[in-house]
């Protein structure tokens, strides 16, 4: 989501035969926030109190729970991860014909995290039923190239004439 992710991992692969009793704990930190590492015993965690739109690294190290070993934490495993921007307000409707709907998009309102271009706009858009309930199997995803300049036109074509969208 814009704020939040959800990361799971797997057990070590390689514990020593004495050792595969032991209990695991789990240190997770993220660079990037004001969060303190985390610790846990669990394969997975979901992590609140992020930015949208925003660049962070992961890192989860996994530490044997024995005092026989005098290092007992895994080499870091990192990942990198991106937040979902937040959404932008909707595209301003410009033009309607009979089959086609000609929007603007001011790409000034759409954030990505720094070092992230805004090369493409994904869209998707659906049948509304009579009640406001999305149609089945009208969910319809359409990819454009940005533009350069602040305003983008997206060309929506073989619209159903008297449809909600």
């Amino acid at each position: 989501t814009d704020d939040a992710i959800s990361i799971v991992w797997a057990k070590p692969e390689i514990i020593a035969p004495v050792l595969k009793d032991t209990s695991i704990t789990y240190t997770i930190s993220i660079t990037g926030t004001d969060i303190k590492p985390l610790t846990t015993n669990d394969l997975q965690l979901e992590i609140t109190g992020l930015a949208a739109a925003s660049l962070y690294t992961i890192s989860v190290v996994a530490t044997l729970q024995d005092d026989r070993l005098s290092d007992p934490d895994s080499l870091p495993r990192e990942l990198l991860v991106v937040t979902a921007p937040s959404a932008p307000p909707p595209p301003e409707v410009r033009n309607i014909d009979n089959h086609r709907v000609t929007l603007r998009m001011d790409m000034s309102q759409i954030s990505v995290p720094s070092g992230v271009s805004k090369d493409y706009l994904s869209i998707l858009y659906y049948q509304v039923g009579e009640r406001g309930e999305i149609v089945e199997s009208t969910n319809t995803s359409f990819i454009q190239r940005v533009w350069i300049g602040r305003y983008n036109k997206i060309y929506l074509g073989n619209l159903i004439k008297g449809t909600t969208y």
